[in-house]
């Protein structure tokens, strides 16, 4: 049963964002300025983010991100604090963030963005559109460059990965938390079931020993086979597309291959539409690049086995050369078969102690603030 958890909560999943109300800065022209104001932020009590984006025409610029608001009184409060507390101006927008609706600005030194990150961006008249080539080496810089981010996640000694997953599979929709740490060949990863067939796990693997943890008892398991089955829940493998974007640019041919076609709207943006020219290996491809950030919003295949598309939203920039989409959602002929939706992936030096300790159903110390097993 174990076994059959694991094979079937390999490919993803889950909880789309919910609207409400969020915070957004001016842009700001360096990394340096928008962690200032994060910290600004932080010692009001304000939980923001610093985002980068690539703006045709002037580079990349920074942003600073507060959401998860209810209210709009709740966010126009905080608009004004942080405001006060850094001199900048701060916009507060209704809606999931990218898509937005801009409702007021509150701040003194508020003299208007030269960008409206909530709104759609101007596109450009279809007759001066840019070649594939430049599309496609905008796009490999905004997502992190020529070495990717797979790279940067291998150099890391450590790190966390949170995340839902739902999966459509012949015994029905399965759906799951997933929690999982890595440091130098160790892991760890909890499943927490929440629909379909499966059952809760916890896994451990360190040095020579392995064990799985379920509502059927603890065993053990051969080290060597668990470390293969645990990194098919990491980043590496959930996001090996984004991931490893820019490889695929340079050596996979359909890339090769491509033209504009024009532009056109996906999820409320301006996107271009990229496609072959020519059957490539007897599969038509697809690609819409977002027109402001040059993030790509969709990848497409068809051929004779039906058309299968990946859907990328919400990327973030967690690290230099770590630019990954926080929201994935995979369809065949239209039925939806994955969705995954990021939580956390934070880059460590070091995992906690605890966190190696035996596992125990009671005590999982370095998942404490999650539900224990049964």
């Amino acid at each position: 049963m174990v076994r059959f958890l694991i094979i079937t909560m390999l490919l993803a999943a889950s909880i789309s964002a919910s609207e409400g109300f969020y915070l957004e800065s001016p842009p700001l022209g360096t990394r340096a300025e928008a962690l200032e104001l994060q910290e600004v932020s932080q010692q009001n009590g304000i939980n923001a983010r610093v985002v980068r984006r690539y703006e045709h025409g002037s580079g990349w610029e920074y942003l600073v991100v507060a959401e998860g608001y209810g209210a709009r009184t709740e966010a126009e409060q905080a608009a004004e604090i942080l405001a006060a507390g850094s001199g900048q101006g701060i916009t507060v927008y209704e809606g999931e963030r990218g898509s937005g609706r801009r409702l007021n600005a509150r701040g003194e030194g508020w003299t208007g963005s030269s960008v409206d990150p909530g709104a759609v961006a101007a596109a450009p008249a279809e007759d001066h559109l840019p070649s594939a080539d430049e599309i496609l080496a905008r796009s490999v810089r905004a997502l992190g460059g020529e070495s990717g981010g797979a790279q940067r996640l291998q150099e890391s000694p450590a790190l966390r990965f949170r995340y839902e997953r739902e999966l459509a599979t012949p015994a029905g929709v399965v759906s799951a938390q997933h929690h999982l740490a890595w440091q130098e060949g160790d892991l760890r990863l909890k499943i927490e079931h929440l629909s379909g067939p499966g059952m809760h796990a916890s896994m451990l693997v360190r040095g020579d020993n392995a064990w799985v943890l379920t509502e059927q008892g603890m065993l053990e398991r051969d080290p060597q086979r668990s470390r293969e089955v645990l990194s098919d829940f990491g980043p590496l493998v959930v996001l090996d597309w984004p991931l490893n974007y820019a490889q695929q640019v340079y050596e996979d041919p359909a890339f090769r291959d491509l033209t504009v076609t024009g532009i056109e709207e996906q999820d409320g943006r301006s996107v271009y539409r990229l496609e072959t020219s020519r059957e490539v290996t007897g599969e038509r491809f697809t690609l819409l690049v977002d027109v402001e950030h040059y993030t790509v919003a969709k990848v497409g295949f068809r051929s004779d086995a039906g058309a299968v598309s990946y859907r990328f939203d919400d990327w973030r920039e967690l690290d230099t050369g770590l630019v990954v989409p926080f929201f994935v959602l995979l369809t065949r002929d239209g039925v939806q078969i994955e969705q995954v939706v990021i939580q956390e992936l934070e880059l460590l030096d070091a995992l906690p102690g605890p966190f190696w300790s035996a596992l125990d159903a009671g005590d999982d110390p370095f998942f404490r603030d999650e539900p224990s097993l049964p």
